[in-house]
This record gives C-alpha cells, structure tokens and sequence, in this order.
C-alpha cells in the first residue's frame, strides 16, 4: 500500500481504559471513502446518481488514482482459481488495497497511484488507465457481486485513500503470464479410441 494507516496513541488510565483512543466503524470508513473516490468526479451530484441508478460512476483516473486493468483470465491464472471467492481472496492476501471487477467485461482494477501510470511496462492483458480516462467505479457499498451488479469491490477500499502497491499489482500480472504459459506448453491428453 501507498498510504500508512495512522495508528492512534493510547495511553491506559488507572481504570484500565484506553486514554485518545478513537475507534472508527466501517460504515464511516466507507463514507471517508466513498468521499474521497467523488473527488475525482468531474460532478459529485451525478457520480451520486450515477452511483444510486447504475451502480458505476465514471470517476476520472489520473488525479488521486490511476486504474491498472488486469484481464480476467490473466487474474485467475495468477490465483489458480475459477470461482470469485478464490479470486477475491488471492487478491485480498497479495495486493491489500483496492480491486474491483467488472464482470461484463471481465476485467480487473487495482487502484494505484497516479504516477503509475508513467511507469508502467507493457505487459499482455494489461494497462494502466491514467490522465485523461474515465473509470467506471462501483459504489463503496458494491462488496459482492449480485445478479444486480455488473460491478463490484474484490477487495474493498478500506479506507480512503488507500491504494495498491504498483509492484505488487505487476507481480500478480507476471504470474498469470507465467502460468497461462505453462498451460499452453502443457500438451492435453487425448482420449484413447
């Protein structure tokens, strides 16, 4: 991750209980979030409305986040897995920072820093949406996919701000070329007549 959580000093009173320690619920730091994502919104108003009737809000990448789009195969390669639970849990243990995907296109995106996007290596079934693009972001609240969702949150931002180490995201990319490979110079077995 880029940011470092802030970690409250707590000091313990006579009583036992922490002194200036402040605990915050996932519903505000979802909000925190939520808050933040509008920001690269060209107009909060409709990103709201965008988000309430569709569930996707095109939020402009480049400014607070760049978007490294993954293909789908290229993802389940990597996490040797087929079902969205494996995927989602291999991307919540690797990158530990923001993913979503979109299911009607089948691609994946990690949230990263901007300055990504300058960086970035050409790599197969990838790239890195940067200045001026637009990505359809889900909604904070968008944590599982449903026959509803088109989008959603596989590994949700958990606060705002947070964002995927670049490194990290090129390595699960590096993986599933690996492995896509390996399953190409595989010979299949064929049936006996």
């Amino acid at each position: 991750m880029t940011h470092a959580r802030a970690v409250p000093t707590c000091h313990a009173t006579p009583g036992g209980e922490p002194e200036g320690a402040t605990v915050t619920t996932g519903a505000e730091r979802r909000l925190a979030s939520r808050h933040w994502l509008l920001s690269a919104a060209p107009d909060r108003s409709t990103a709201c409305r965008e988000w309430q009737n569709q569930g996707v809000a095109l939020l402009h990448a480049g400014g607070i986040f760049a978007a490294a789009r993954l293909s789908g195969r290229l993802v389940r390669a990597a996490a040797q897995a087929d079902d969205h639970d494996g995927v989602d849990s291999y991307l919540r243990e690797v990158l530990d920072g923001p993913v979503f995907h979109d299911r009607r296109g089948d691609r994946y995106y990690a949230l990263v820093p901007s300055s990504t996007a300058i960086a970035w290596l050409t790599c197969p079934d990838t790239d890195v949406l940067g200045r001026d693009t637009f990505v359809g972001v889900p909604d904070v609240t968008a944590r599982e996919p449903t026959d509803t969702t088109a989008c959603y949150w596989s590994v949700p931002m958990d606060s705002a701000g947070t964002l995927c180490d670049p490194s990290l995201v090129a390595q699960v990319a590096a993986a599933g070329l690996r492995r896509l490979a390996d399953e190409a110079q595989t010979p299949t077995a064929k049936p006996t007549p």
